[in-house]
């Protein structure tokens, strides 16, 4: 269904220098480019050398500069400059990089911006000296960036939160370096945004967790069985429990075992049966069956799950429901053929889903350039790995 004369074409150059496969003579050309658009979507390419990243450091707009101070491989001599720059914004993103050297770090802490200070605190590698005197800040805003980041000491976490600051209490609930005690009482707190975040936060205990199942907030309960150090006779309640949120987040838990997956797979509620259907835990057995569910989200979980067989993948590449050919089309582990069959889907969605898939061979790839969908050409644009596409696409590209 591929017409001869394609669609116009939309702006791609962007997206053509932010992927990482793009060749290095068409990277240092778009690095150049006119457009500062399509200079700061070079400047964002974690691949980019440090000879471009450091031009582009020096760049006249701030947002190309900006996209600098944010790559993580930024070189050290052009975070250096970036942290005195006019800007704010690119002080503080500057300031955040981990590329950022632990002299500099220790020089912007004394800088009398905020925004110096603001972006060090929230730095990973911020020596531990500097997050115990943020934490203590004049400045709300460099007090909180200590308080999110997860290098600061457990121990400068663990004191007395007012109960009306609430931005410090969200902070210390999602921080996984907050002491379980503190993270114990942030869950017996009255807001259930706070609740919720202790329960999602990676290293809240075992015995927080059980106080957050019980919560009588939905999201907080959902939350907590969610968690993967969730007790497991809790877990096995959640899975039986008349509670259809509490089974669907039993079912999306990461270590749900495979017998109480057997169980949700046929669950009366679609929701439930779609959580168990995507689970990497599912056993071998029932994918056919969730694979003939009469629900189409049922149906699309199960071509979602990363260990779908070969077999339940063809079954579902011909679904009638497009949202479940263009799961089949996004698969990880979709071959060839499969992907050239679906090149052709007669839904735009499926194509464009073909277009980001890493494994589309290149031949398809060629075809879906003349796809009279433009949107076939922007996944191309953004995830093709093969050079020359890349580089047809450049040339198309209007602008």
């Amino acid at each position: 269904m591929t017409p001869a004369s394609p669609g116009p074409l939309p702006p791609l150059r962007g997206l053509i220098a932010q992927n990482p496969h793009c060749p290095s003579a068409l990277f240092e050309h778009l690095a150049g480019s006119q457009d500062a658009s399509v200079r700061a979507a070079a400047a964002r390419n974690r691949w980019a050398s440090d000879r471009v990243l450091a031009n582009l450091a020096t760049d006249s707009d701030p947002s190309v500069r900006q996209a600098v101070a944010g790559n993580p491989n930024c070189p050290s001599a052009a975070i250096v400059s970036l942290t005195a720059d006019g800007e704010d914004s690119i002080v503080l993103t500057a300031g955040s990089n981990p590329r950022c050297s632990e002299d500099r770090l220790m020089e912007l802490a004394l800088s009398r911006r905020v925004m110096a200070r603001v972006g060090v605190a929230g730095n990973p590698r911020c020596p531990p000296p500097l997050l115990e005197r943020f934490v203590t800040d004049e400045d709300r805003r460099v007090r909180h960036s200590a308080l999110r980041n997860a290098s600061t000491p457990p121990e400068r976490l663990n004191f007395r939160v007012d109960r009306h600051s609430f931005g410090p209490r969200q902070l210390l609930a999602r921080n996984p370096s907050t002491p379980p005690k503190l993270l114990g009482h942030l869950a017996k707190g009255d807001l259930s945004l706070i609740r919720a975040a202790v329960a999602r936060n990676s290293h809240a205990p075992p015995w927080v967790l059980a106080m957050l199942v019980n919560d009588e907030d939905e999201v907080v309960r959902a939350a907590a069985l969610r968690h993967q150090s969730v007790p497991r006779e809790l877990l096995r309640a959640a899975a039986t429990s008349p509670d259809r949120v509490a089974r669907r987040a039993s079912a999306s838990n990461p270590l749900c075992p495979p017998p109480l997956l057997r169980a949700l797979a046929t669950d009366a509620s679609p929701a439930v049966r779609a959580a168990a259907a995507v689970h990497p835990l599912l056993p071998g057995d029932l994918a056919l069956w969730v694979a003939a569910d009469d629900r189409a989200e049922v149906r699309r979980a199960a071509a979602h799950n990363p260990r779908a067989l070969p077999g339940l993948l063809t079954k579902l590449a011909a679904d009638a429901e497009g949202s479940v050919r263009v799961a089949v089309a996004f698969h990880a582990t979709a071959w060839p053929e499969l992907l050239a069959g679906l090149a052709h889907d007669e839904l735009a969605a499926v194509r464009w889903a073909v277009a980001r898939n890493s494994a589309t061979p290149f031949d398809v790839q060629c075809e879906l350039l003349d796809d009279h969908d433009p949107s076939s050409r922007v996944a191309l644009a953004a995830w093709s790995r093969w050079g020359e596409i890349l580089t047809l696409l450049e040339h198309l590209s209007p602008g």
